[in-house]
């Protein structure tokens, strides 16, 4: 059974009035089944990143992201840390990423490690992804970076 199965069976078994009295519990849960060990964590987001503004920035048009059958898992990387261990919360490392063609450039680009790529899964526990794009060369991702400070 995966694990978000399992956290959607504790969440309607319990009773709570605020999204941080969910978190509580998930905590307590996580602390129980790990023997007074914390080995996983529950944290309540107050806002996520607007990725959509930021592909918008790279002047990219992204397609079948959402629907039936659409990837759930997007992480964006730069090109020299393409298969890096993940955090240990994570609970695998990136290696999978390495064993997927990247989908590049033009052969005449110039890479470098500081390109932008995308990591596609079609779910988070999948240690294989589905693509790995390049999106943007490390030129762009520098002007981008220095028009946000």
């Amino acid at each position: 059974m995966q694990v978000f199965a399992q956290v959607v069976k504790i969440i309607a078994d319990s009773v709570f009035n605020t999204a941080d009295d969910v978190t509580s519990v998930l905590q307590r849960v996580a602390r129980q089944s790990c023997g007074g060990q914390l080995q996983a964590s529950a944290a309540k987001l107050d806002q996520v990143a607007d990725w959509k503004s930021w592909i918008n920035q790279l002047q990219l048009k992204v397609k079948n992201m959402t629907g039936p059958g659409s990837p759930h898992y997007f992480k964006f990387v730069r090109r020299g840390d393409l298969g890096m261990p993940l955090l240990a919360e994570h609970g695998h490392a990136g290696s999978g990423e390495l064993a997927v063609e990247i989908e590049d450039f033009p052969a005449r680009q110039r890479k470098d490690p500081k390109d932008v790529l995308l990591v596609v899964k079609a779910f988070m526990a999948d240690r294989r992804p589905q693509q790995v794009i390049a999106l943007a060369p490390a030129s762009l991702r520098e002007r981008i970076l220095n028009g946000l400070r």
